[in-house]
């Protein structure tokens, strides 16, 4: 896993965001939350790549990203599952 990835799961979890996941979801939601970043922030990881810090801009962007994640968890008929994340 690329170091933005690892920063951007781990703001999340440091920042309280996966304390309603069930740890055996945990994977699923890290997959399918690095998946939604890059397609819908790409900004972030891009940001945290080229300038190896988190500028206030960036940490608002993956803010934004991470609660914008979430909201479409609640949406979704199926949530993540262990079964999800090993297929």
């Amino acid at each position: 896993m690329a170091v933005e990835q690892q920063v951007m799961i781990i703001y999340a979890v440091t920042n309280g965001f996966l304390d309603d996941v069930p740890t055996p979801n945990v994977r699923a939601w890290e997959r399918g939350f690095l998946e939604y970043m890059a397609a819908s922030f790409p900004q972030v990881g891009d940001g945290l790549r080229q300038a190896k810090d988190m500028s206030k801009e960036l940490e608002a962007d993956l803010r934004r990203g991470i609660e914008a994640y979430k909201k479409t968890l609640g949406t979704r008929e199926e949530k993540p599952t262990v079964e999800a994340a090993v297929r």
